[in-house]
């Protein structure tokens, strides 16, 4: 994890003693200028404007303008959509602006945009450009975009097409890994979106761009035959993520007086203190093992039975706040366990956190207690991610099974057989709730490679109509040493 300098060294413009002041939060790149937003190229602007308003009687009589500033890079440049929503935590708590400029990139503006939304403080940024912004006015109902965007762009698409009565569009698809800011990929994605509301046919064709035997000249033969015109984004247009993929926007708002807050007391004497943990879990769907409804009577009895003998927790009564990570359609959501979290922690300061459970919601709060010093306990977050990362997710502690154990286990099981190849299949996983299946092979496709067993894929459409799967099993036997 980053260590980033202390907000207090970076506070550049200093306000007045006599007038009241007003802060401004500013979380940008620091050093990299290859973004049009980075601190070197707005940063004198900003010095600039906040001076002169400053100096100006008749701007903001009886207040003052400044700013505290931290950086959303990580140690190689990147906007960093893990620290970026930690700093602006740490500046909402140790300062308390009025307002927030950046970040800039999608992927640090959708979660610093959805914690301010939540907090009802206004975020500017000239960035987040991605479509996904525009739909979701309720998540990011504080986020102003003072730059271009995708959507516009796909408006002028639509002209052009309606301009030249053209109703189909053909789209060359790849897998973009690229873990930066992706501005073709969210071009893309508005050109994608906006055509498709005005009933224009979008025809796309999968391929696997480093494969050996790719033959590109047969791929422009079908765009030919399937589209009239092909759009072409720096070379090749780029995968079209599921709605809300770009920076993982969602219709998952938090309600109030939905989620509201339970508390369990327990008798306790004056002499006692309290000690607080916060559980973060879904509250009804039973489909997830560790959801409320299953585990919430267990909890019960532990508690009970800690605060009823004398020996345990001597001093102090043990009790909880709980907060539901569901949306409203009964899933994990992403968005909505960071925000009752970070609430969570501010309101009661817990000594630790039980939840959330689902990978996606536990890796954004497992970040967050990491950065506060908190534990969380889990049964669950599974994924090979979460071992990896151990400074990241350093104060984490899971209590369920594995899937690097599973990936492990596999590795004794081909060195026992002497097999040093596997091929898998492998599929657009569409699924946007826990994808256990995905993390499994995820799980045994990374352990796979650290002792150099050679893993060989095969891409296909499942849901395609046309494909033969009799080619792929042949596939598979040509490649793989053992079904």
């Amino acid at each position: 994890m980053l260590l980033y300098s202390s907000v207090g060294k970076l506070s550049a413009a200093t306000c007045s003693g006599v007038a009241k002041n007003i802060t401004l939060a500013i979380v940008l790149p620091r050093y990299n200028t290859a973004y049009p937003w980075a601190w070197p190229r707005v940063g004198p602007a900003i010095d600039l404007a906040i001076k002169r308003i400053n100096h100006d009687p008749n701007l903001l009589p009886g207040y003052s303008l400044c700013y505290v500033f931290e950086s959303s890079e990580d140690d190689s440049g990147y906007c960093s959509d893990s620290i970026a929503p930690l700093v602006a935590i740490d500046l909402k708590f140790t300062h308390n602006p009025s307002a927030f400029i950046g970040p800039g990139c999608h992927y640090t503006c959708a979660p610093v945009g959805r914690f301010t939304s939540h907090w009802k403080v206004p975020m500017i940024t000239a960035g987040a450009s991605a479509y996904g912004f525009q739909e979701q006015k309720t998540t990011y109902s504080f986020l102003t975009r003072t730059g271009p965007t995708a959507k516009k762009l796909g408006e002028f698409a639509v002209h052009v097409h309606r301009f030249f009565s053209w109703t189909k569009q053909a789209l060359m698809i790849y897998d973009d890994k690229k873990s930066d800011n992706r501005h073709c990929y969210f071009t893309t994605e508005g050109l994608f979106y906006e055509l498709q509301k005005d009933n224009i046919t979008l025809i796309h064709l999968p391929f696997q761009e480093n494969a050996e035997d790719l033959d590109y000249q047969q791929l422009v033969q079908m765009i030919r035959m399937t589209g009239r015109k092909t759009t072409m984004q720096a070379g090749i247009a780029f995968l079209l993520p599921k709605r809300g993929e770009g920076g993982k926007e969602g219709k998952n708002e938090l309600k109030k007086g939905k989620e509201e807050e339970i508390w369990r007391h327990f008798p306790r004497t004056v002499q006692t203190k309290n000690l607080t943990l916060a559980v973060v879990l879904p509250r009804y769907n039973t489909a997830y093992p560790w959801a409320w409804p299953r585990v919430g009577p267990a909890i019960d009895l532990a508690f009970e039975k800690i605060n009823q003998d004398p020996n345990l927790l001597r001093g102090y009564i043990l009790h909880y706040v709980f907060e539901s990570s569901e949306d409203d359609t009964g899933n994990c959501s992403d968005s909505i366990a960071p925000l009752v979290a970070v609430d969570l922690k501010f309101a009661h300061n817990p000594s630790a956190f039980i939840g959330p459970g689902c990978d996606y919601t536990s890796a954004p709060v497992a970040r967050f207690t990491s950065h506060w010093k908190v534990p969380l306990i889990t049964a669950a977050a599974s994924a090979n991610g979460f071992y990896q990362q151990k400074t990241t997710y350093s104060f984490m502690t899971r209590t369920g099974p594995t899937q690097n154990k599973l990936g492990e286990f596999l590795i004794h099981l081909h060195q026992f057989f002497n097999w040093n190849r596997h091929a898998l299949l492998v599929y657009v996983d569409e699924k946007i709730d826990d994808r256990p299946c995905y993390f499994v092979a995820e799980g045994v496709y990374e352990q796979l490679k650290t002792v150099n067993i050679s893993v060989l894929d095969t891409v296909f459409q499942e849901k395609e109509g046309n494909v033969d799967f009799h080619h792929l099993l042949q596939q598979i036997k040509s490649k793989g040493r053992s079904e």
